[in-house]
């Protein structure tokens, strides 16, 4: 494997302050520093069991690598000319507060891995990875953190299902890649994956003595980060808004573009503010995530988010509480063709349980966002009723505005209780991949539009 040392603007302008008087002492002084030799040294430790396949060596080498360029990152900063393209980091650590002194689920791994090994700096897009690796090799220093870079810029965010587990090992698929071929792998964090969950993760593989990536019959890999778990929405929204940004006509799914897109995002930083933004809790050494890169409404932490609920929570202020609970009814969860009733959703379906002496079932949905023709997204939120002569799910549109219409699609059946899961099956399907605009021209200003599919189950 030959490494890739940026030949671009940014490290042709290192290797030039190298070649200066200043630059060479600098620089040695870099090369030679204490940290930085022990820093390798650590790396060259770990590469032996690493080559055998040992996890904690693996593991090792890798977060050594980023702890030595995190090591010449500071030192450019001091550097002529590297300082300002290099402030960037700076000012983005201080924006998502990788520091470690507040709540940010923006970890310093996360961060690094993203700025090293995926975003690019300027016009030209160079890795900082590239550029260190380009003064590697023009001073002959640590030949064996090349490869090492080499397989770490290779890597990219990806989504996953888990086929099954066992402790912090797992065999995952990708779930939306060209292969389904099934990867074992090791989780650093200590999450335990559990099957059919759904990862948003970068994985790194294992090597052998020679820094070449292993070549099993099965698959294997490491997790060095803690894993994703994209809770909402589902991957049938997922997949739809990643079929509207690469699906080519006559040729499919472009999974260049797509592997471009999940290592760098459209814009600058995507992937960071998905994580920002999106962050829903953790749970098992995994980050719970909610919503879609690029859909406020759907982002728990954004501020349309934040403002569309404090305009939501005021209105539900001025409806009558639930008579049971005393709490103020969900606008959402709540609102049917007749209006508001008198208990919020949750005591409702408890109550009708318990007169049908049936058990209700215990079910969260995912929202759901579809775009329409105009590119425009519409997320939806679900939820269940249950009533003495049938069962609803229906999925309606959370819109900024609480009294503005709500597009609302319903599914129902006559089984008590039903089969929740096929249930939602049935919904999704009557959720369109594209909402036409004929449909939305149809909505009032301040009524709900109700589309009731027929019963299908009779």
């Amino acid at each position: 494997m030959s490494p890739s040392p940026s030949t671009g603007p940014l490290a042709k302008k290192l290797l030039g302050i190298y070649n200066s008087g200043f630059g060479r002492i600098t620089l040695k002084d870099l090369l030679g520093h204490r940290q930085t030799l022990e820093t390798v040294q650590r790396i060259e430790s770990a590469l032996p069991k690493a080559g055998a396949g040992e996890s904690l060596s693996t593991f090792a080498a890798y977060r050594e690598t980023v702890n030595l360029l995190s090591l010449f990152l500071y030192s450019f900063l001091g550097i002529p000319g590297m300082n300002q393209p290099l402030m960037i980091f700076e000012e983005e650590a201080l924006r998502y507060d990788i520091s470690g002194t507040s709540e940010s689920p923006v970890t310093k791994e996360f961060f690094y891995y993203h700025n090293y090994f995926d975003q690019g700096l300027g016009r030209s897009q160079e890795r900082f990875s590239e550029i260190v690796a380009a003064l590697l090799q023009r001073t002959g220093r640590f030949p064996e953190i090349l490869p090492l870079l080499e397989l770490m810029q290779g890597s990219s965010l990806a989504f996953y299902q888990v086929r099954k587990g066992s402790g912090t090992r797992g065999h995952v698929v990708n779930l939306i890649g060209a292969t389904d071929t099934e990867i074992e792998v090791e989780f650093s964090s200590g999450y335990e994956p559990r099957e059919g969950d759904l990862l948003l993760a970068r994985l790194l593989p294992y090597f052998t003595s020679n820094l070449l990536p292993e070549r099993h019959r099965q698959p294997r890999a490491l997790c060095p980060l803690p894993p994703c778990l994209p809770t909402s929405p589902g991957i049938g929204s997922w997949e739809h808004f990643l079929r509207r940004l690469f699906w080519k006509k006559r040729r499919g799914l472009d999974y260049a573009a797509l592997r471009g897109y999940l290592k760098r995002g459209r814009k600058r930083n995507e992937w960071l503010d998905l994580v920002f933004e999106g962050y829903a809790g953790h749970i098992d050494s995994a980050l719970l995530l909610s919503g879609l890169p690029g859909v406020p409404l759907s982002l728990p932490r954004s501020s349309a988010f934040l403002e569309a609920s404090k305009a939501h929570q005021a209105f539900a202020k001025t409806l009558p509480p639930c008579t049971l609970c005393k709490k103020d009814l969900s606008l959402v969860a709540d609102r049917t063709q007749e209006g508001f009733g008198p208990l919020c959703l949750f005591c409702h379906n408890r109550k009708m349980a318990r007169s049908l002496g049936v058990t209700l079932p215990e079910r969260t949905f995912p929202e759901e966002v579809v775009f329409d023709d105009r590119g425009e997204p519409h997320v939806f939120r679900l939820a269940f009723r249950l009533e003495a002569n049938q069962s609803t799910l229906f999925a309606r549109e959370f819109v900024s505005d609480p009294t503005a219409a709500a597009l609302t699609f319903q599914v129902a059946s006559r089984e008590i209780p039903p089969d929740i899961e096929k249930l939602y099956e049935t919904l999704l399907e009557e959720l369109p991949e594209t909402l036409p605009d004929a449909l939305l021209e149809t909505l009032p200003e301040t009524l709900s539009l109700s589309l009731v599919p027929t019963d299908k189950e009779g």
